[in-house]
């Protein structure tokens, strides 16, 4: 059984963010409230949960994969929040998010299932992770994270700056400091801690990916680009990194990279009505109307009625 700390509130508060908003099994519900906990928020929308936690309402998440929301999304979105990352995390993923796993597991910190497992081996990796997070250097961070939840900001960053030490926790911790020091407009520190947690320990995809949002929030995409390249060699093209490589290709003006990362994608079935839209604007603004009404029905644009559309916004 899953042991509390006694300070700590017995029932446990959990938020599962889901797409499809499915749920899950009954049972499962069942056994998480003999655990002591429960499900206080169920939701589509990363906004919701972010500002739950803020509220100190949620005790742990569960992110579960689904074509709206892909769990590689969900991951993204948590690494750049700076508490978000300091949740206890269960990541249910599909069989298209398969090959992923070894990129996934270093977004963070999250603890991975695939959708197909059954009821007990759900329970089974949901009690490891809480187990996990209620002792040692977890559960310290843990504590940390309250602390800036209730308003003792520097409190918790003192103790999450004391936890650099420990190994396990060196990609949460570094991740978490530089997003503080980005927001105090200090962007050197932010880079120096995480290109030196990259270089001395942390070779995770959720480190280089912070790295990959400092610089393209700063007008540096080639070297954003120089990191995406890098984790590519590593991960291949795990859908995590698809987004960033976009924007990236975006920046530099590279319509015919960003194409192709688009294929690729397209290829995963990743975010598919999202960016099969985008195609359709980016073959059209690149005067490649041939392809665009080559493009699979997916694409739900009507060639003609595109440009028609086009046209008379020009007019106006």
């Amino acid at each position: 059984m899953i042991q509390r700390q006694s300070k700590d509130r017995i029932n446990k508060i959990l938020a599962i963010v889901d797409g499809h908003q499915g749920g899950l099994e009954s049972e499962i519900y069942t056994r998480l409230a003999r655990r002591n906990w429960s499900v206080g928020l169920e939701t589509a929308s990363v906004t919701d949960l972010f500002s739950a936690i803020y509220r100190g309402k949620v005790d742990g998440i569960i992110f579960k994969d689904s074509q709206a929301l892909p769990v590689s999304l969900l991951l993204r979105y948590q690494i750049a929040d700076p508490i978000a990352i300091l949740m206890p995390t269960l990541a249910i993923y599909d069989q298209e998010h398969e090959r992923d796993q070894n990129s996934l597991r270093t977004l963070g910190e999250p603890t991975l299932i695939s959708s197909s497992a059954n009821t007990v081996s759900f329970i089974s990796e949901f009690e490891w992770m809480v187990r996990k997070w209620q002792t040692g250097a977890f559960n310290k961070l843990g504590r940390a994270r309250m602390n800036i939840v209730s308003g003792k900001v520097q409190v918790g960053l003192k103790a999450i700056n004391a936890l650099m030490e420990h190994s396990e926790l060196c990609s949460l911790v570094v991740i978490c400091l530089a997003k503080y020091l980005r927001k105090q407009k200090n962007i050197i520190a932010a880079e120096k801690i995480l290109l030196t947690a990259l270089k001395n320990s942390s070779k995770g995809l959720g480190v280089v990916l912070s790295l990959v949002d400092l610089y393209l929030s700063t007008g540096m995409p080639d070297t954003a680009l120089h990191f995406l390249k890098s984790a590519k060699a590593r991960f291949g093209y795990s859908k995590a990194i698809l987004i960033d490589f976009i924007q990236a290709y975006v920046l530099i003006n590279e319509p015919q990279k960003i194409l192709e990362v688009a294929e690729v994608a397209r290829k995963e079935n990743f975010l598919p009505e999202v960016l099969s839209q985008f195609v359709a604007r980016l073959y059209y603004a690149g005067g490649n109307v041939s392809l665009l009404r080559e493009l699979p029905d997916l694409q739900k644009i009507n060639a003609d009625a595109f440009e028609k559309e086009w046209a008379s916004t020009l007019v106006s």
